[in-house]
């Protein structure tokens, strides 16, 4: 997980916004991510919920998390994982290879509501993923 500067992207022109590309910050902070970005999805994880806690098998998956003080939780296979606390202000990047889990918990109070848009190198699937390990984690 690296934390991005939030202006990284030239159609950042001023405070009142941010953008950037999933993809170029997965690559220009190092991260193995994936190459291509075919199933985009964006969405909120609400004051006190979770959203992941999953490992695929098959697909890399990188993710920005912006809007929300939480931790996100990621596995390196071989090395355990390791929980990561973010603030409010944060906008951070995290990559999830093949293999690794990962997962976003948003702390409790009004109003913190986490963003985020993920990107994965393989197409959706309807229902559950038979590539996918579910509840890598009995604490999340």
């Amino acid at each position: 997980m690296v934390l991005l500067p939030g202006d990284d992207d030239a159609r950042s022109d001023g405070e009142d916004h941010w953008m950037t590309s999933v993809l170029d910050a997965v690559d220009e902070a190092g991260l193995k991510g994936p190459s291509r970005c075919l199933d985009l999805h964006v969405g909120t994880v609400r004051p006190g919920g979770a959203r992941g806690n999953h490992r695929h098998k098959t697909r890399d998956e990188s993710l920005i998390v912006w809007g929300a003080s939480g931790r996100i939780r990621v596995e390196r296979p071989g090395m355990g994982y390791h929980d990561y606390v973010v603030d409010r202000d944060d906008v951070v990047v995290l990559a999830a290879p093949a293999g690794s889990a990962h997962a976003i918990k948003a702390d409790d109070g009004e109003g913190n509501v986490m963003m985020l848009a993920a990107c994965s190198d393989a197409p959706p699937t309807d229902g559950p993923d038979p590539n996918t390990d579910y509840r890598v984690w009995s604490d999340w």
